[in-house]
C-alpha cells in the first residue's frame, strides 16, 4: 500500500470504526433494545467497529516500520511501541475476563486507533454524533416508534427513549390519569403521612 493512501485511509478508518461504536453503544441504552434482533445488530456492530479500529492500529504500525529504513534506533523505538502494545492489551484483556467487561477491550481499541487523529476532529464528531443521537431517540419515542417509559417516585418522569429517567424538569402537577398503569424504576421514596395532632417527627 502506497504511503499516500495509507495516510488518507487511517483517519476516516478511524472514524468509521468511533461513529459505528457510538451509535452501537448509545442505542443500547435505548428501549431499542426492546425491538426484536436489534440488541444482537447493536452487538454485532460493536465487534465490527473494533475489527476496524483493530486494523487501523495494524495500519499505524506497518506505516511506522517502513519509516525503520535499517537504522537500529527506530527498530527499537518500533520494538519498544509494539511490546507496550501487547501488555495494554494482555492486561486489559485479563481484566475484562475477571469483570466480565468486554467494553474496556473495546475502548482500548478504539483508544490506540485514535493515534495521529486531531484532537478537535474527535471532539467535533463526538458532539454532532450525541447530539444527533439524543434528537433521534427523542423523536423516535415521541413519535411511538418505541415505547416512552414514564417512571414514577415523588413526581413522574419520562424516559424519553431512554431506558432510565431523562434529566428533564419533573411534572410535580401532572396527575395520573385513572386506570392507568405507571411502570416503576428505582428506589421509590415513602411518602410521609401527617396525622392531625400529632407531634412532628424528629430531625
Amino acid at each position: 500500500m502506497k504511503k499516500l493512501n495509507r495516510e488518507k485511509l487511517a483517519e476516516p478508518l478511524f472514524f468509521f470504526a468511533y461513529v459505528v461504536f457510538m451509535v452501537a453503544t448509545v442505542l443500547q441504552t435505548t428501549m431499542y433494545t426492546e425491538m426484536p434482533y436489534i440488541p444482537q445488530l447493536f452487538i454485532a456492530m460493536r465487534y465490527f467497529a473494533f475489527v476496524v479500529a483493530a486494523f487501523k492500529v495494524l495500519l499505524d504500525l506497518y506505516g511506522d516500520l517502513t519509516k525503520v529504513n535499517g537504522q537500529r534506533e527506530k527498530l527499537l523505538d518500533w520494538v519498544s511501541v509494539v511490546i507496550k502494545y501487547v501488555l495494554m492489551s494482555a492486561l486489559v484483556v485479563a481484566v475484562s475476563i475477571t469483570a466480565d467487561e468486554r467494553s474496556l477491550a473495546f475502548l482500548l481499541v478504539i483508544l490506540l486507533a485514535a493515534r495521529g487523529v486531531q484532537v478537535n476532529k474527535i471532539f467535533r464528531v463526538t458532539l454532532w454524533m450525541q447530539a444527533f443521537l439524543a434528537a433521534f431517540v427523542f423523536l423516535s419515542a415521541a413519535v411511538g416508534f418505541i415505547i416512552d417509559l414514564r417512571f414514577e417516585r415523588a413526581d413522574v418522569r419520562r424516559a424519553a427513549g431512554g431506558a432510565q429517567p431523562a434529566p428533564l424538569p419533573a411534572d410535580r402537577r401532572a396527575p395520573r390519569p385513572h386506570g392507568q398503569h405507571v411502570p416503576h424504576r428505582g428506589r421509590i421514596r415513602p411518602q410521609r403521612r401527617e396525622v392531625a395532632g400529632a407531634a412532628p417527627p424528629l430531625r
